[in-house]
């Protein structure tokens, strides 16, 4: 559970329908709904934080190696199946 003494940025969001009821379902005895989203949002912008740090990285080490296109430049993982099958002669 996080303590917060003050709390300065504010938000109101929508949620899907019976996503409240979904999360009242995994809370512990001690933990408000508001406790939930807060600690949901923090690990999610950690997460971010790393893979934005990583792709930092990454795109220093192909400057540096003289690959001056971006990253989004080279296909993806989720590019090869698709490249392969227009590849693929037809018969």
């Amino acid at each position: 559970m996080t303590i917060h003494k003050r709390i300065i940025d504010k938000m109101a969001a929508g949620f899907p329908s019976g996503t409240f009821g979904r999360i009242d379902a995994t809370l512990s005895l001690t933990e408000t709904r508001t406790d939930f989203i807060r600690d949901a949002v923090e690990r999610e912008l950690k997460r971010r934080e790393r893979l934005t740090s990583a792709r930092a990285k990454l795109n220093s080490s192909r400057k540096s190696e003289g690959l001056t296109q971006p990253p989004e430049a080279y296909p993806s993982r989720l590019d090869m199946p698709r490249m392969a099958a227009a590849r693929k002669k037809p018969r």
